[in-house]
């Protein structure tokens, strides 16, 4: 990834290092629904998340931890793309919570 990269969008999320794990075990990156991950608010900082990078196709999607994009020159707009995903998850943790 180069400074010059810009995320179009986050697609998923998931426990950090699970992507990695895969790979090492030559099994699909691709991401898993896994209910847990919807129990309770998720601690960002131990997520990795499916990135979709802007002018480049879904093959090239690639999974990032948090500070991994923190290092990426982040626009306001992405920013807000970002913020609006991570509310997006805690709105629907909050309604699939008993």
């Amino acid at each position: 990834m180069d400074d010059g990269d810009s995320i179009e969008k986050v697609l998923w999320h998931q426990p950090k290092g699970m992507a990695a794990e895969a790979q090492r075990n030559n099994q699909s990156m691709e991401p898993v629904l896994m209910s847990h991950l919807f129990d309770s608010e998720p601690d960002w900082n131990n997520m990795e998340f499916l990135i979709k990078w802007k002018g480049q196709s879904h093959l090239h999607c690639q999974w990032k931890s948090f500070v991994d994009l923190q290092n990426v020159r982040l626009s306001i707009i992405l920013i807000v793309r970002f913020s609006n995903y991570c509310t997006y998850v805690l709105f629907t943790v909050s309604f699939s919570l008993p």
